[in-house]
């Protein structure tokens, strides 16, 4: 009997597992390709008022708001909350109506991903997501001034970046990816402009999104700082000077430095290295991992602040 031929490199068969990852990888592409996009007008409406702690997080009446709250009148974004602060508010009710958002049911997922993984506080409901309304206690001790900032663009989503939330929600529950990193992925597909982004991450206008790079300090610095907001920004809720969304922004992005020069492409989001980091219980840990990283040269700069 002859002896086999031997094979070279290009003749081996992919090993099974990665062509697995590789197949759930175009089923998240062709998945996000199949969501339409379409950018919503503006819309912030929030109202800023004292109420008693045990009322604090019960919805106020149309009469109250008139007569007792403080209203914006900036409706673009949130920028009015800093001239606010020094009065010393402990209550902010922040109103995006149902017929402008998403459908109940994607409201209510979103609601619950977002509480469940603390971008939003435990005590949001998924009543209040039917409505459209949050609720955030002003006087909380979770809360810091970046954490405000995040918990208010999250809510915003429903409005302004629609196509997003169906994205995050797809890749979180029906393809089980990492709840910060999946946040990286929906933006860079979606996210209209970085400063409504609590990462700063936003999307291209050219080129395969199959060649766009994820930056990982983005990631990284999202899950460090989600899990623990007051290590990364030690600024007082009350402090007006401070307020300013890249200021957020940067808080959350500098969690993840050490990751700074670190980017995948797409098809990496199943790398065992990824997986891991995603995992990791500690920075210490991370960064064990950060050298395994595939080595991607970024496509584009995003905004550092």
């Amino acid at each position: 009997m002859l002896p086999k031929p031997k094979t070279t490199s290009k003749e081996t068969k992919k090993d099974p597992n990665e062509r697995a990852k590789q197949k759930n990888v175009k089923r998240i592409i062709d998945s996000l390709e199949s969501i339409s996009f379409s950018p919503v007008r503006y819309d912030a409406e929030y109202y800023l008022y004292n109420m008693p702690k045990e009322k604090r997080l019960e919805i106020p009446d149309e009469e109250f708001l008139k007569k007792s709250a403080k209203r914006n009148t900036n409706k673009s974004c949130f920028a009015q909350l800093r001239d606010s602060f020094p009065m010393a508010y402990d209550t902010l009710l922040y109103v995006t109506r149902p017929a402008d958002c998403v459908n109940e049911k994607l409201r209510q997922e979103w609601a619950d991903i977002m509480v469940s993984n603390k971008f939003l506080p435990s005590y949001v409901t998924i009543e209040n997501a039917s409505l459209g309304k949050l609720i955030l206690d002003l006087k909380s001790d979770e809360l810091n001034i970046s954490l405000l900032y995040v918990h208010l663009s999250v809510w915003r989503c429903m409005r302004e970046e629609q196509a997003f939330v169906k994205a995050y929600v797809d890749l979180y529950k029906n393809h089980r990816i990492d709840p910060f990193l999946a946040w990286a992925i929906a933006s860079t597909w979606f996210i209209e402009g970085p400063g409504h982004n609590i990462t700063g991450i936003y999307r291209r206008y050219a080129g395969s999104y199959k060649d766009m790079t994820i930056p990982m300090d983005c990631v990284i610095g999202l899950k460090r700082y989600i899990n623990n907001p007051k290590k990364y920004d030690t600024r007082d809720i009350h402090e007006s000077l401070s307020w300013a969304g890249y200021k957020a922004i940067k808080h959350i992005t500098d969690a993840g430095k050490d990751f700074r020069n670190n980017s995948i492409l797409i098809k990496d989001i199943f790398n065992d290295s990824v997986v891991n980091i995603l995992k990791a219980k500690s920075e210490r840990e991370e960064n064990k991992l950060r050298k395994s990283l595939p080595n991607r040269v970024p496509s584009i700069t995003y905004h550092r602040c």
